[in-house]
């Protein structure tokens, strides 16, 4: 609901509804949390690269020491990362897609 002023935005609470996102396609930015109540979203970075090749993934995780991935843009760390910086993070990308 943070990001709503600076993109549209639509929500996937699990894996399963992450994939149907994808599938859906039409997407410009992914926002990962990397501990979704049924797995780890890693799992769904090879249906991003195969559907999606040209999306952005941002990361954000709990753990400070998530392992680096190329098909990752940028990884952020929840506790350190204020709301503010992620916003303007996406309103950046959002502007230089259009």
């Amino acid at each position: 609901s943070g990001l709503s002023k600076v993109a549209d935005v639509t929500h996937a609470g699990n894996l399963e509804e992450a994939r149907r996102c994808i599938e859906n396609g039409n997407l410009d930015m992914l926002i990962v949390d990397w501990s979704l109540p049924d797995g780890d979203a890693a799992v769904l970075l090879d249906d991003i690269n195969e559907r999606l090749p040209n999306v952005t993934v941002l990361g954000l995780s709990s753990d400070g020491n998530r392992r680096r991935d190329s098909r990752v843009t940028v990884n952020l760390e929840k506790s350190r990362t204020e709301l503010s910086t992620i916003a303007e993070y996406v309103s950046s990308r959002v502007a230089n897609a259009s």
